[in-house]
């Protein structure tokens, strides 16, 4: 007797702790397969979960899905990421919301976590439209357009998009086409997405509230400073520029084309494999502000008469990314003293930025370009100085 009741001791001394360790997890853990939580979504904006798109200002119920044993203690997190072009993805969920990131604002309750999601615009190619307008303020006017602009591409597979975030003030342009087919053969390039203020004269979409009274006669305008800080990256054969472009009309409000003596004016920051219209007339020394420090830039200046004026003023060497500042007057004397007085008459219609891209040997065109600033500084000093 005495050796079963020693032989049951021992046994004992070996199951209480197990016992202990499996009564511990059931207590205090939970095998976790399907567990639920609220999302409340706030904002305007795309909001992509898991891929799939649903509306915003509205409450979701989010499948949580995690293997193995999960403290029941331990606080959910809820992994939100910005994609480029997509609004924003919900990724997976973690568990640990103490440390939640991304855009979640709070814990509402148990499993209920306020996400705050920034409000983006965005527009793409294929599509019913290829423009927006972005009215920042809250006003009810446009300050700017974002506009995919493939003005001369007839049909192109793959796909383009362009988004802004309103709560950032940043650009986003990505594009994967190939098989082009231009409309026009003879034109060197498909397209120019960009985002521009003012009045364009192609079409009838105007951003009235712009930090500069356009559109408005060159001889009645101040100087403006132009910033703009980026980031561009394309195939490395691609034929492309990041330029500043402007169309400068004898109407103040022009929708439909340009005529004879009419004048567009392009400033060329960056380009690749790409050379303007026409041919090279003169050099241009401007300062200009790169990343904080004044640099003497040449542009070389080239002209072709395309019914209207065409000068681009090309940099020689180019600016792939950064923060780019200059005064626009630098580049409109030397239009006026090319042109002559009745360039002082015409009215400046618009200021763009954007990135042309045109023909290749390259089939598949690929684009990513980060705008993070576009932005106008009007000044005291009149545009035209004589």
């Amino acid at each position: 007797m005495y050796g079963f009741i020693s032989r049951f001791r021992s046994l004992l001394a070996l199951i209480l702790p197990l016992a202990f360790f499996v009564a511990y997890l059931l207590f205090f853990y939970v095998h976790v397969v399907d567990v639920r939580v609220d999302v409340v979504i706030l904002g305007e904006g795309v909001v992509f979960i898991d891929g799939q798109l649903f509306s915003s200002n509205s409450t979701l119920t989010f499948r949580l899905v995690k293997h193995g044993l999960i403290g029941f203690l331990e606080p959910l997190n809820l992994r939100v990421e910005a994609k480029p072009g997509r609004g924003w993805m919900i990724g997976e969920i973690l568990f640990n919301n103490k440390t939640c990131t991304g855009g979640v604002v709070e814990v509402l309750g148990d499993g209920v976590l306020l996400v705050d999601f920034d409000r983006v615009i965005s527009i793409s190619y294929p599509g019913d439209l290829d423009f927006a307008g972005l009215d920042l303020d809250g006003d009810g006017l446009f300050d700017f357009i974002i506009e995919i602009n493939l003005w001369n591409t007839l049909s192109a597979s793959g796909t383009a998009n362009m988004t802004f975030n309103l709560d950032r003030g940043i650009l986003y342009y990505g594009q994967c086409l190939w098989d082009l087919t231009p409309k026009y053969s003879e034109i060197e390039v498909y397209g120019y997405p960009e985002i521009w203020c003012g009045n364009k004269p192609w079409n009838e979409y105007m951003a009235l509230d712009s930090s500069i009274p356009i559109p408005d006669r060159v001889s009645s305008l101040n100087d403006f400073y132009v910033t703009l800080s980026y980031n561009l990256s394309h195939n490395s054969q691609l034929s492309i520029n990041l330029a500043v472009e402007s169309w400068f009309t004898r109407d103040k409000f022009r929708f439909t084309r340009v005529f004879a003596g009419e004048v567009e004016v392009m400033i060329w920051l960056y380009w690749h494999n790409l050379s303007p219209a026409g041919f090279k007339i003169d050099e241009l020394i401007v300062p200009i502000e790169v990343d904080g420090e004044i640099v003497n830039c040449t542009f070389e200046v080239w002209y072709a008469n395309m019914n209207w004026h065409y000068i681009a003023f090309r940099i020689l060497e180019p600016i792939k990314f950064g923060v780019v500042r200059f005064n626009y007057a630098s580049f409109i004397e030397w239009v006026y003293e090319f042109i002559g007085d009745e360039f002082r008459n015409l009215y400046l219609e618009d200021v763009e930025v954007g990135v042309e891209f045109g023909d290749s040997t390259i089939k598949t065109v690929v684009i990513n370009w980060i705008l993070y600033d576009f932005s106008l500084q009007y000044t005291s000093e009149r545009l035209l100085k004589s």
